[in-house]
């Protein structure tokens, strides 16, 4: 376990959360790359969020804004994140959110 400090801002009704640390703590990437996560909270972890790389969404920056321009009809750009500031980056159209809901909520 890797413990490090993480830069959150609210930014309306999402928040942008920043934090550095060690290349060997995610192996798995090699150059600017988007990653698919998971942020959940649960009774086992006293309901304290909790965010999961999926190691096998890592997805190349470039392919992964072409795939996002492709389908918004919002104009991006860049065609890649190289040589753009984390300004630019974080606001260029490239965040969606899916909500998933639990069984539970399903249940509800």
């Amino acid at each position: 376990m890797v413990e490090h400090p993480m830069f959150a801002r609210p930014m309306g009704d999402k928040v942008v959360l920043m934090t550095i640390v060690d290349r060997a703590s995610l192996p798995f990437v090699k150059d600017d790359c988007f990653i698919i996560a998971r942020t959940e909270t649960s009774i086992y972890s006293g309901n304290h969020p909790i965010i999961t790389l999926n190691k096998d969404m890592v997805l190349d920056s470039k392919e992964y804004i072409k795939t996002m321009d492709s389908q918004g009809d919002i104009p991006i750009r860049s065609k890649d994140t190289h040589g753009l500031s984390f300004n630019d980056v974080l606001l260029s159209p490239l965040w969606f959110i899916r909500k998933v809901k639990s069984v539970f909520e399903m249940m509800g």
